[in-house]
């Protein structure tokens, strides 16, 4: 039976992709012969469907005795409520407006009737005005939105029966060749072929980052592999100083290593997103004030963090990976589809975005701006 990922991979993060197949899927975008679906910066909100009841799972995990139920819910607000954890208001209303969606849910299912396979699993993302990460949507958009669904058909009548939103695929075209684009770099790189994987060539493209970390030559291949094919088994810390260790382990713990080496084949992408959107007709409205967002980045990037020295080099890092992506034109999260029979996605300008404005959002306790 088919499953929901917990987590979708952007077409970079798979080090078992070969450039071949990485260069089909973006002509098959460039035709539109793949199904593109807007991708959305909401709250997960996962439904499952057992004995007649809807129920709220985890992401990605089908266990249904590790689901919520309205009354799980009910009882986890009323303990927060007596709770002495500092974020336990965020909680409670964030966790109120999950209870008031799972109700409606139910009830709008005892009223309509829907035919639908027991345990059955709807993916949804939750859109509201209280709870922005980055990207604010039209009004006409908040609420529960469909975005996938494993045990049943993706049936529009029966999401609308529920009081689902679902939205439709992109009507979307390119204006540049971007498969030939995309050849032509990385033929220009030498040293590779259409077999080469994306884990061999994060390897290969990290070495430099690391000799300049202080890495021996001796070391150089097994760390690098580490990093390229994102397995902390191909190397140990036992081989290099306690000092060396510890810095690399920050760098690895936050993806600088990997996004920093396969930044200029994320960037094609980012570019090829962009001119997606610019040829696309469907895309969500998006409220976030853009001037705004410029504003803030600008004097984020221009500050001079001070507390936790990790948070601040980590900000730092994130600073440098974030200017090639300063150029974007649309705040919209990016896109998601499948490709033999796995989901993938392209966000572009969104991750390094979000990663910075996160600095400010949600951890103020150990780093400040001035």
């Amino acid at each position: 039976m088919k499953t929901l990922d917990a987590h979708i991979f952007s077409l970079i993060e798979d080090p078992s992709m070969t450039f071949r197949e990485l260069l089909d899927i973006v002509n098959a975008i460039c035709l539109q012969r793949i199904q593109l679906d807007e991708k959305i910066d909401g709250q997960n909100f996962t439904l499952g469907f057992k004995d007649d009841k809807f129920c709220l799972m985890q992401k990605g995990n089908p266990d249904f005795n590790k689901s919520k139920y309205i009354s799980d819910l009910k009882d986890e607000i009323y303990h927060l409520s007596h709770s002495l954890n500092p974020n336990a208001g965020r909680l409670i209303s964030i966790k109120k407006l999950m209870l008031s969606h799972l109700v409606k849910v139910n009830n709008l299912y005892n009223q309509n009737k829907p035919e639908i396979p027991d345990r059955s699993i709807i993916e949804c993302a939750m859109l509201s005005k209280e709870f922005v990460n980055l990207i604010e949507y039209d009004e006409s958009h908040l609420g529960l939105v469909a975005l996938d669904a494993t045990g049943m058909e993706m049936d529009n009548n029966i999401f609308k029966s529920l009081g689902l939103q679902r939205l439709e695929p992109l009507n979307y075209k390119v204006s540049r060749d971007w498969c030939e684009e995309t050849h032509s770099y990385l033929s220009g790189l030498g040293g590779y072929s259409l077999d080469t994987t994306i884990g061999e060539y994060a390897s290969n493209e990290i070495k430099p980052f690391l000799v300049k970390m202080g890495f021996k030559e001796k070391d150089l291949s097994s760390f690098s592999n580490r990093i390229g094919f994102k397995n902390k088994k191909l190397a140990s810390h036992r081989n290099i100083s306690k000092d060396l260790w510890k810095k690399f382990q920050q760098a690895e713990k936050s993806w600088y290593l990997y996004r920093t080496a396969v930044q200029p084949l994320d960037i094609m992408l980012f570019d090829m997103l962009e001119d997606i959107f610019r040829n696309s007709t469907g895309l969500m409205n998006v409220e976030t004030d853009w001037e705004l967002m410029y504003q803030n980045l600008d004097d984020l990037l221009n500050s001079k963090p001070t507390g936790d020295e990790n948070e601040i080099q980590k900000f730092l890092w994130e600073s440098e990976i974030i200017q090639p992506y300063l150029g974007f034109d649309f705040l919209n999260e990016g896109i998601v589809f499948t490709w033999k029979e796995k989901r993938y996605k392209i966000t572009g300008a969104f991750t390094p975005i979000n990663k910075i404005n996160g600095f400010k959002l949600y951890k103020s306790n150990k780093i400040q701006f001035k």
